[in-house]
Protein backbone atom coordinates (compact mmCIF):
# COMPACT_ATOMS: atom_id res chain seq x y z
CA UNK A 1 0.00 0.00 0.00
CA UNK A 2 1.42 3.34 -1.06
CA UNK A 3 1.35 6.20 1.41
CA UNK A 4 -0.19 9.32 -0.07
CA UNK A 5 1.20 12.56 1.34
CA UNK A 6 -0.49 15.88 0.93
CA UNK A 7 -0.17 19.28 2.48
CA UNK A 8 -2.91 20.10 4.95
CA UNK A 9 -4.08 23.68 5.31
CA UNK A 10 -4.44 24.72 8.95
CA UNK A 11 -6.18 27.88 10.14
CA UNK A 12 -5.99 27.59 13.95
CA UNK A 13 -4.01 25.83 16.65
CA UNK A 14 -5.42 24.58 19.95
CA UNK A 15 -2.75 23.80 22.54
CA UNK A 16 -3.99 21.69 25.44
CA UNK A 17 -1.26 22.94 27.77
CA UNK A 18 -2.61 21.48 31.01
CA UNK A 19 -5.26 19.12 32.30
CA UNK A 20 -4.86 20.59 35.79
CA UNK A 21 -7.57 22.85 37.16
CA UNK A 22 -7.88 25.31 40.01
CA UNK A 23 -11.69 25.47 40.14
CA UNK A 24 -14.71 23.18 40.52
CA UNK A 25 -17.01 24.25 37.70
CA UNK A 26 -20.35 22.41 37.66
CA UNK A 27 -20.36 22.06 33.86
CA UNK A 28 -16.88 20.55 33.72
CA UNK A 29 -16.28 16.85 33.01
CA UNK A 30 -13.11 16.88 35.11
CA UNK A 31 -14.90 15.65 38.21
CA UNK A 32 -15.77 12.30 36.56
CA UNK A 33 -14.06 9.12 37.72
CA UNK A 34 -10.93 8.28 35.79
CA UNK A 35 -10.14 11.87 34.88
CA UNK A 36 -7.55 12.54 37.52
CA UNK A 37 -4.47 11.96 35.39
CA UNK A 38 -3.19 15.55 35.51
CA UNK A 39 -0.60 16.33 32.91
CA UNK A 40 1.26 19.38 31.68
CA UNK A 41 2.41 19.93 28.09
CA UNK A 42 6.18 20.11 27.86
CA UNK A 43 8.12 22.80 26.03
CA UNK A 44 9.29 20.51 23.20
CA UNK A 45 5.70 19.52 22.34
CA UNK A 46 4.55 23.14 22.40
CA UNK A 47 7.45 24.26 20.21
CA UNK A 48 6.90 21.44 17.70
CA UNK A 49 3.16 22.11 17.45
CA UNK A 50 3.68 25.85 17.06
CA UNK A 51 6.40 25.39 14.43
CA UNK A 52 4.17 23.02 12.43
CA UNK A 53 1.30 25.47 12.72
CA UNK A 54 3.31 28.30 11.19
CA UNK A 55 4.68 26.00 8.46
CA UNK A 56 1.25 24.59 7.53
CA UNK A 57 -0.93 27.63 8.21
CA UNK A 58 -3.18 28.71 5.37
CA UNK A 59 -1.70 31.98 4.14
CA UNK A 60 -5.11 33.17 2.96
CA UNK A 61 -6.66 32.62 6.39
CA UNK A 62 -8.20 35.91 7.52
CA UNK A 63 -8.34 35.12 11.24
CA UNK A 64 -5.55 32.75 12.35
CA UNK A 65 -5.13 32.20 16.07
CA UNK A 66 -3.56 30.00 18.72
CA UNK A 67 -5.89 28.99 21.55
CA UNK A 68 -4.56 27.91 24.92
CA UNK A 69 -6.81 25.11 26.08
CA UNK A 70 -7.05 22.61 28.90
CA UNK A 71 -8.26 22.41 32.45
CA UNK A 72 -6.75 25.79 33.28
CA UNK A 73 -3.93 26.79 30.92
CA UNK A 74 -2.45 29.24 33.42
CA UNK A 75 -1.51 26.35 35.74
CA UNK A 76 1.29 25.74 33.21
CA UNK A 77 2.47 29.35 33.30
CA UNK A 78 6.16 28.52 32.86
CA UNK A 79 5.40 26.95 29.47
CA UNK A 80 3.32 29.96 28.41
CA UNK A 81 6.17 32.33 29.25
CA UNK A 82 8.60 30.23 27.21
Amino acid sequence: MELIRRRVSVDNLFLNVSTACNMSCARCFGHLDGFHDLQMMNLKSAQTATQLYFEQRAHDCTNPYIMLFGGEPLTNLDLLYQ
